[in-house]
């Protein structure tokens, strides 16, 4: 139902105490601290893609040469780029989904199936599982390196790229299993928030029952 207002004019006579800037970055940092989805996820999202772009691409060129896309070359410095913006990226989908179970815990969203999920998938166990198989496949381009710059008998070595890819796939490992020990904690702090929001209450012993 349409209600028709009048508007009557401020009748205090002091200015008004709302800062724009300060009041606006406020309402805007709230907003983003409520929504782990546009804060964490959706820009690391894009970092990782933009990065597995950029290893697919200068891991498919040849030692020593490099991708051309019109204008533009893409080499090794690249390659450095797109592994730092792929730990980024790895990171802030971790801090994402602790956000989002920490924001169960503390009631401003409900538990869903994608947060159900996230529960079950990031235990100790598995990120132990899968961080160790992340730090396996490190350590085998590692080892790859290594047998490369014997056969160079200790002296030069251009093998830029795998190194690289060596370093993010270790930092990927272990930034997976301090990151499953850590939504462990917060699944498990969610959940038992929830049990007791549903927990039936129970009466308290009467002193006819002592």
């Amino acid at each position: 139902t349409e209600v028709p207002v009048s508007l009557h004019p401020d009748g205090r006579d002091r200015p008004p105490h709302l800062r724009p800037w300060r009041d606006g970055w406020r309402h805007l940092k709230f907003l983003f601290m409520l929504s782990p989805f546009w804060l964490f996820v959706a820009p690391s999202t894009l970092l990782i893609l933009f990065s597995a772009v950029l290893f697919g691409v200068l891991l498919m060129t040849p030692p020593r040469q490099v991708f051309h896309l019109g204008p533009i070359w893409f080499g090794d410095h690249w390659m450095i780029l797109g592994g730092g913006l792929f730990q980024l990226g790895y990171s802030g989908l971790v801090l994402g989904a602790g956000a989002a179970l920490s924001s169960v815990r503390q009631g401003y969203r409900r538990t869903t199936r994608l947060l159900r999920w996230i529960r079950w998938a990031a235990t100790v166990e598995h990120a132990l599982a899968v961080g160790g198989a992340f730090c396996t496949a490190g350590i085998g381009v590692l080892a790859y390196v290594f047998n490369e710059w014997s056969e160079a008998h200790f002296g030069g070595l251009q093998e830029i790229r795998p190194i690289v890819l060596a370093t993010t796939l270790l930092l990927i490992g272990v930034q997976t299993i301090f990151g499953g020990f850590l939504l462990t904690i917060l699944g498990d702090e969610s959940e038992a928030e929830q049990d007791r929001e549903h927990a039936p209450e129970v009466a308290g012993p009467t002193d006819a029952s002592c």
